[in-house]
């Protein structure tokens, strides 16, 4: 695999894009957004806004778990299909603090190594992107912790980097989030 240098600054302040996978307020995102903060929140809707009880992070993936006392519309994952170089997904979130959306097709495997804050190297799935909702340009910063999707609507990956000048984004490899989704189950966290 060939790899990927992200340098993780110090913790200050951050935004970023979490959704549910549970009714009982089992939320991901990407470990990044959430590392090093004193408190984690979410808005969820105009006006209202819910703060993280608990937050789990993986030691060895940029992904986390935030808990709260329930959460609306869970997505379906679906981290165990054969995925094909040329697949499409779309990566949805909050770029620049704004609704969006990225499309993309999938060119393989890479290894992302994370230095800074945090120290990790994991294996991610590099996706080249083909699109993003109209009007959106520049940085997707903001949209790290939001769900890659497949054709069919299923979290196949959580979106947690991007390299702009050469249209890459990064997804967490599914075996990852299979891992991660088998601590928190255990931890009681999530239910299976």
């Amino acid at each position: 695999d060939s790899s990927l240098l992200v340098e993780v600054p110090a913790a200050a302040s951050s935004s970023g894009t979490a959704f549910a996978i549970s009714p009982d307020g089992v939320w991901l995102t990407a470990r990044h957004v959430v590392d090093g903060c004193d408190e984690v929140g979410m808005v969820i809707s105009p006006g209202m806004a819910v703060k993280a009880r608990k937050v789990e992070m993986a030691s060895y993936s940029d992904l986390a778990a935030l808990i709260t006392d329930g959460a609306p519309h869970p997505l379906a994952l679906k981290f165990d299909e054969e995925l094909r170089k040329g697949q499409a997904v779309f990566h949805v979130g909050y770029p620049q603090g704004r609704p969006g959306e990225a499309a993309s097709r999938l060119m393989g495997r890479e290894r992302l190594v994370a230095r800074g804050r945090y120290q990790t190297e994991e294996p991610v799935l590099a996706w080249a992107e083909v699109g993003r909702t109209r009007g959106l340009s520049g940085t997707l910063a903001g949209m790290s912790g939001g769900p890659a999707l497949d054709a069919n609507g299923n979290v196949i990956g959580v979106t947690i980097a991007e390299q702009p000048r050469r249209g890459r984004i990064f997804t967490s490899d599914p075996s990852n989030l299979a891992r991660f989704l088998k601590q928190i189950e255990a931890e009681g966290i999530v239910q299976g």
